[in-house]
């Protein structure tokens, strides 16, 4: 049913300017075209001597720009902050009506330019950084539960001023977001996903590994301290969704869909063609497949990776390339937690390709998150989480608990080969005893764990160590024995794991307190015998 466009041609049937406001300026663009693409000073309305003019007489004389609002915004000086970018002046009819709005779906496209002499797309000051912006670049009312504006580019759009925010728009076409200093927020947006929010947009027909939907998604470079990435759809990517790749602290990565359609499910993929490697890359994708792309990778200190729906990342890659990780963690004192990896918004366990959480620094919380149908990492790693090296530091302290592994790869939780050895070979505390609802044990072989925190975890007894439910915890005593109440009976073919973490620093030698050992051994309890009868005297 096509939309009634006569209330919208009323609203913006006049291009507002930008407005100066007490307290702000509004800048309003009002033309979808992207004019003068290679123009790095013009402006909406404000002029600043010889550096910067709204255009007169060139293309598009007149009009307000998406390219045009974002470098008026990086100019305007600080008394005019805090500064809007809206779109609220493009016109359905008239005049501005170029061709750029689509009825049926009732949202509008602005197409940024590809050609090779294009300026940079960016909020910047004209010679130095770190200064703010308080640029808030917002796409409006959502439309049919999705973004009204989207922006074409293969180019990246580049934030190098402090506190800004992108609100409710699209983005697909190659490009990414740079935000490049601290204090940026992305929140509502849908990324590499057509208008309808049902498909991926390949940035190339033909689907070559680099130009599925770009290079990144969002990526947090230099100084990006505090950067805030919520409530986003984010799929196709050819690498990370959300890369923080800069020592920044602080991110707070929170809620998001990545790898999914904008309702965060994915849709049914034939086993045949799930997760295969494909090449050469001049061939296009396999239309049965999805291609949600990549997950999230961070480093730095003290960010916080929680809520997040991760499923169905797929890519373009030959036999010998790395398959797409959900979650890929660098530095020190981050918390991932509550994050759900390869089951969709509808509950189907659709799985990953790659490793569901990797990590390697020290300090880290990694709680609460639920890993379903996760594949066994490419490097002779077999675990759906994986310590994966101690490069920065020997100290550990990551603490592993409550998470969940379902019908995952051989391990639960795994301590690749560069882990110390004192760490690697550290035993988990042993289940002696399962009677009825209580168990009884003590510290595992060799590995003495004074008031360590048991955590227990049932699983079947396939080849697979899983954790299929997190059943409770106890503190040991000081000579590490435990006991623990069962939450309910243990039944047949099931048994139960423990993991083990210190609360002292040199428990597990050479560690800081709240490292998590290897899972144990499945301890699987001797039911008791039944014996049937007849149910007849004799």
């Amino acid at each position: 049913m096509k939309r009634d466009l006569s209330v919208l041609a009323a609203i913006a049937a006049i291009a507002l300017p930008s407005v100066a406001l007490s307290g702000g300026t509004t800048i309003v663009v009002d033309w979808a075209i992207d004019e003068e693409p290679g123009s790095n000073t013009h402006t909406c309305t404000y002029a600043q001597g010889g550096l910067f003019q709204p255009d007169t007489t060139g293309p598009g004389a007149g009009r307000c720009t998406f390219r045009r609002a974002l470098r008026e915004a990086g100019a305007r000086p600080t008394g005019d902050q805090p500064i809007s970018i809206v779109f609220t002046g493009l016109q359905v009819n008239g005049d501005g009506d170029d061709g750029s709005f689509d009825a049926t779906l009732g949202v509008w496209t602005l197409e940024m330019s590809d050609s090779a002499s294009q300026s940079r797309l960016a909020i910047e000051g004209q010679s130095v950084f770190d200064v703010d912006g308080n640029v808030t670049i917002d796409g409006g009312a959502l439309v049919n539960g999705g973004p009204a504006i989207f922006i074409d580019t293969e180019f990246p759009i580049e934030i190098e001023k402090q506190n800004n925010t992108i609100r409710r728009l699209g983005f697909y076409g190659g490009g990414s977001i740079q935000l490049k200093e601290s204090g940026n927020t992305f929140e509502d947006n849908t990324w590499g996903l057509s208008e309808d929010g049902n498909s991926i947009v390949f940035a190339d027909p033909v689907g070559n590994a680099d130009n599925l939907a770009g290079a990144q998604g969002v990526n947090v470079t230099r100084d990006g301290n505090n950067a805030i990435i919520r409530n986003n759809v984010l799929s196709g990517a050819s690498t990370r969704a959300i890369e923080v790749n800069s020592m920044a602290s602080g991110a707070q990565i929170l809620n998001n869909f990545i790898g999914t359609r904008r309702d965060g499910t994915v849709p049914a993929r034939p086993p045949t063609v799930e997760c295969q490697a494909i090449g050469p890359f001049n061939v296009p994708p396999d239309p049965q497949d999805w291609y949600g792309g990549w997950g999230i990778s961070l480093a730095g200190t003290g960010a916080v990776i929680e809520g997040n729906t991760l499923a169905g990342m797929q890519n373009l890659r030959s036999t010998n390339d790395t398959p797409p990780i959900a979650i890929e963690i660098f530095g020190a004192l981050h918390t991932v937690q509550m994050n759900i990896v390869g089951e969709d918004s509808a509950n189907s366990p659709v799985g990953t390709c790659g490793q569901g959480i990797k990590f390697s620094g020290d300090s880290h919380q990694i709680v609460d998150n639920m890993l379903v149908r996760v594949r066994a990492g490419f490097e002779n790693t077999d675990g759906a989480l994986l310590w994966s090296d101690d490069t920065f530091t020997d100290e550990g302290g990551n603490t592993v608990r409550r998470n969940l592994s379902i019908d995952g790869p051989e391990k639960l939780f795994e301590m690749g080969p560069q882990i110390g050895t004192a760490i690697r070979t550290f035993e988990a505390a042993e289940i002696l005893t399962i009677d009825g609802l209580n168990v009884t044990g003590g510290a595992g072989a060799g590995s003495p764990c004074p008031n360590c925190i048991i955590d227990f975890y049932l699983d079947d007894t396939d080849m697979n160590a899983e954790a299929l439910a997190y059943l409770g915890s106890a503190t040991a005593n000081g000579s590490g024995d435990f006991t623990f109440t069962l939450p309910s009976n243990i039944g047949g073919g099931q048994g139960v794991r423990t993991t083990s973490t210190s609360q002292a620093d040199n428990v597990i030698p050479g560690t800081l307190a709240g490292t998590t050992s290897e899972p144990s051994e499945l301890f699987v309890p001797v039911l008791p015998e039944v014996i049937f009868t007849s149910g007849f005297e004799e």
